[in-house]
């Protein structure tokens, strides 16, 4: 019989192995980071779109919601200009916890706002009246049109981005 010859066994990697390894694993790396920054970027402008979307849906809600509930005897619009009305009425919806509250929207230095108060608004305002304001935003035109039955709501903000909203007044007192 003839001795067999053992081949030796490795117990660790060559340094070529090593070398080839770390390389992968760093062009890997810079894909990866590559990647990783796009995402946060991408994320950081849906963010904002998605932030935009929000503030424009609050505003149609605040909008249909006093819109639709408002008293018809009490709507009366002021047509300021060829892009601004100011809207002055009563309503029984109210975003700050006032009963049948008086609301105006006014368009004051290209921001349109939203006044809420216990006591008739009457144009132009006094400073003593007690009322809530809200600033709903930077505008570049709000128009409001009405028929008997419906009220045609035309709001353009300064990113162009347009509101048109049709609303039936359900409140025919």
């Amino acid at each position: 019989m003839i001795p067999s010859r053992k081949t030796p066994t490795r117990t660790a990697f060559t340094l070529m192995e090593m070398m080839i390894s770390i390389a992968i694993l760093s062009v890997m790396m810079v894909f990866l980071y590559g990647s990783l920054s796009s995402l946060q970027k991408s994320n950081i402008f849906y963010g904002e779109k998605l932030h935009s979307i929000e503030d424009n849906l609050e505003i149609s809600k605040t909008l249909f919601l006093d819109f639709s509930l408002l008293i018809t005897s009490t709507y009366e619009i002021i047509d300021v200009s060829k892009q601004f009305d100011s809207v002055i009425f009563q309503s029984t919806h109210s975003n700050h916890h006032r009963f049948m509250p008086y609301i105006a929207y006014i368009e004051r230095e290209g921001h349109l706002y939203r006044l809420e108060s216990f006591e008739k608004i009457i144009l132009p305002l006094a400073s003593d009246k007690d009322m809530n304001v809200d600033d709903l935003g930077a505008i570049s035109s709000f128009k409001v049109y009405k028929n008997s039955s419906h009220t045609l709501i035309y709001l353009k903000d300064k990113k162009d981005a347009l509101t048109l909203l049709k609303v039936r007044i359900l409140n025919e007192f």
